[in-house]
């Protein structure tokens, strides 16, 4: 894991908002009491809490284009789970198994049946398909398709019948595993085919040479985004699809889809942030890829009266498709202006990669004779298993606290890789208490009322407790993502009164943060 740990001044966070997120705006306290799904903006002007043994699970970004959960509020409380696992970008589409039969001299029925019987015929075999990419900006690529199989079909003779002998194809290459704050592993090469068999009592025909189909490369790793301590947070990337199995007699199976990227998960609070419950963003794993055809063999084809081996057309096993990419872990970001217990679980971590596909088996003939007939048999040999898909990388985790004395931040977090891949980043950015910035001691009262809450048209800033000589009071004003839209300085004492306009505000939560050189309050209020 990486860690740091970061003295700075404070900044307020950013983070990627997608267009699809809805918004909730809740005057006053809110607690979540049952289990939920849910996603998107939540802004509680004043204390947001999920008790113990409740838990919110963010749906995936493919259901709601969101796949992020975001609050804002003045106080924080999570005593329960926020799950945001797999609920990032998606991973790519599992390859297609290889279906297709072809021939140059037109014989593509032997491969199953007869045709053509007393003549020579070439048939090829296709290799499987890649899966597809996965997304997000470290999202792990596609592999390669397989190559194809290809060799000769029976041929019938007056004496000495020739039997024909297909090479299996070439399943597909792994998918690479999606990356964040860590980088994920490329994906492995799929399973080869295999163009040999044996005979005894006749042989193979000379006609086409047999081709064992090659496995197609594995898809290499997304790079890593975003950075360490600043105050971006992003979704996860997902892994590529797995590959799909090459075909032989029988057609390869599909792969399997990428895992999606861990989900968003974003709590700010301008007063308090206390943690104890359990918040995870993981990356999925990896899915396997697709298993390689197996080799079977044709009807009889001659017409004489032995029906053995050697009036057939024998396939070898095909090859299997490589696992899909894991998805990397996504982003966890916390932070409070003044108070912060963190004593709960934070992980972040990347999916393991997919499991290979299975080769494609051989087939065998045995034929014990009778009569005039002498006995006889042959088989194919089996293919290769595909490999492992990639790993995805860690998350990210970034903890905005204040240096205020009282303030505990000892979480236990976890942003490894998947097997493999590297670590996700971790980082604490430390900034002065408010309570403390140019004085030993807190001392004085600032105090207000805002209202209406919510507002239309303005807000009004009634002074209701102001105990030092200092009257000058610095107003900011502050949006949800902590860009400052509103400042001036006001003259003020107890039992003043300021308007401010909001009209031309967008709905939404909003800040207002009163300072001089020896206090400061924030206050929430919602625009509508």
């Amino acid at each position: 894991m990486k860690g740091l740990l970061l003295f700075t001044c404070f900044v307020f966070s950013t983070f990627t908002l997608f267009s699809q997120c809805t918004t909730t705006n809740i005057p006053g306290n809110y607690t979540q009491s049952t289990d939920i799904i849910q996603s998107g903006i939540i802004n509680v002007t004043g204390t947001y809490t999920l008790p113990a043994g409740v838990t919110i699970t963010v749906p995936s970004y493919g259901l709601d284009n969101c796949g992020s959960l975001i609050i804002n509020a003045s106080k924080i409380v999570i005593q329960g789970n926020i799950v945001a696992d797999n609920s990032g970008y998606l991973g790519g589409t599992g390859g297609l198994g290889a279906t297709l039969v072809t021939s140059i001299t037109g014989h593509e029925n032997g491969l199953t049946g007869c045709i053509d019987k007393d003549n020579p015929g070439q048939i090829t075999v296709g290799g499987g398909q890649a899966g597809q990419v996965g997304t997000g900006s470290g999202a792990g690529l596609a592999g390669g398709n397989g190559t194809v199989g290809s060799g000769t079909k029976q041929v019938c003779q007056n004496f000495g019948d020739e039997a024909g002998l297909i090479g299996g194809a070439g399943g597909a290459g792994g998918g690479g595993g999606g990356s964040y704050g860590g980088a994920g592993t490329s994906g492995n090469s799929g399973g080869n085919g295999i163009a040999t068999g044996s005979t005894n009592g006749f042989s193979f025909s000379t006609a086409y040479t047999p081709i064992a189909g090659i496995g197609g490369p594995g898809g290499t790793t997304g790079a890593t985004y975003g950075t360490l301590n600043g105050t971006d947070i992003d979704l996860g990337s997902g892994g590529a699809g797995a590959g799909g199995g090459g075909r032989s007699f029988y057609v390869g199976e599909n792969g399997l889809p990428g895992g999606n990227g861990g989900g968003l998960i974003q709590l700010i609070a301008t007063d308090s942030l206390i943690i104890s419950g359990n918040i995870s963003a993981n990356g999925e794993n990896g899915q396997a890829g697709g298993k390689g055809g197996n080799g079977d063999e044709s009807p009889d084809c001659c017409s004489d009266g032995c029906n053995d081996c050697a009036e057939r057309t024998i396939s070898a096993g095909a090859g299997g498709g490589s696992g899909s990419g894991g998805g990397s872990g996504g982003g966890i970001f916390l932070q409070s202006d003044d108070y912060m217990n963190l004593t709960g679980t934070l992980s972040a971590n990347g999916g393991n990669s997919g499991a290979a596909g299975l080769k494609g088996n051989g087939a065998s003939c045995n034929y014990g004779g009778g009569g005039f007939c002498s006995g006889n048999d042959m088989s194919s040999d089996a293919g290769s298993d595909g490999n492992s898909g990639g790993s995805g990388g860690g998350g990210r985790i970034k903890i905005f606290a204040t240096n205020c004395p009282t303030n505990v931040v000892t979480p236990n977090h976890t942003e490894t890789g998947g097997s493999g891949a590297s670590a996700g980043t971790y980082a604490v950015v430390i900034s002065g208490c408010p309570a403390f910035i140019g004085m030993e001691n807190y001392i004085g009262t600032l105090e207000a009322h805002v209202y209406p809450n919510p507002a239309e048209d303005f807000i009004n800033i009634q002074i209701n407790a102001f105990s030092l000589g200092m009257k000058d009071v610095n107003i900011f004003m502050y949006d949800a993502t902590g860009k400052l839209i509103m400042q001036e300085i006001s003259i003020l004492e107890k039992g003043s009164i300021i308007q401010l306009p909001v009209e031309n505000l967008s709905s939404g939560m909003y800040s207002v943060v009163l300072r001089n050189n020896h206090t400061h309050a924030t206050y929430k209020f919602i625009k509508q």
